[in-house]
């Protein structure tokens, strides 16, 4: 294998370089070999979402004595673990919110109807109000951050495209 003529250094300021002087990121990736990272988390997210919800439907169809017990209210128990769940499945599923979003409503709806005829188990109001606000609030976390992320994107775009001005420029 040949070896480079650059430092690893000079190879990422050369980078950074061209970052500043406009050319996209995708082209430098390509261009240069540089792996995307990012690529690998929607399918990763998927499939965490996925045998996250089969641990929920176990936790909540199973029998009593396998259900984890914590030191939490029980309300807010429920509040936490389908928060995970729709804060996963909105990662996995980035473009399709609205759709996460029912879809979870009507996950927890399931599983709490569910329970009528699971042994041990009783269905309560109050347990679907606590998963489906739960999810909801798993999806809306993901939402804010997103849009925070996108807006102070915008902003540090904008403070960096304006031109700089010396101290003897004048106006």
């Amino acid at each position: 294998m040949r070896k480079s003529r650059f430092t690893e250094e000079q190879r990422s300021l050369g980078v950074l370089k061209e970052h500043e002087a406009g050319v996209r990121t995708e082209d430098l990736r390509r261009r240069h070999g540089i792996s995307d990272f990012l690529q690998m988390e929607g399918p990763l997210a998927r499939a965490m979402a996925w045998l996250y919800a089969v641990a929920l439907v176990f936790l909540t169809l199973g029998s009593p004595s396998v259900r984890l017990e914590t030191e939490m209210f029980h309300d807010l128990e429920h509040l936490a673990a389908f928060g995970v769940s729709g804060l996963l499945f909105s990662i996995g599923y980035r473009s399709r919110r609205l759709l996460v979003l029912l879809a979870g409503v009507g996950f927890t709806a399931v599983l709490e109807g569910l329970q009528m005829w699971a042994p041990g188990r009783h269905a309560r109001w109050i347990d679907l109000a606590m998963n489906g606000t739960g999810f909801c609030i798993g999806v809306g976390v993901l939402f804010v951050v997103s849009r925070s992320a996108s807006h102070l994107a915008r902003r540090s775009r904008a403070v960096s495209e304006t031109p700089r001005r010396g101290p003897g420029s004048v106006r």
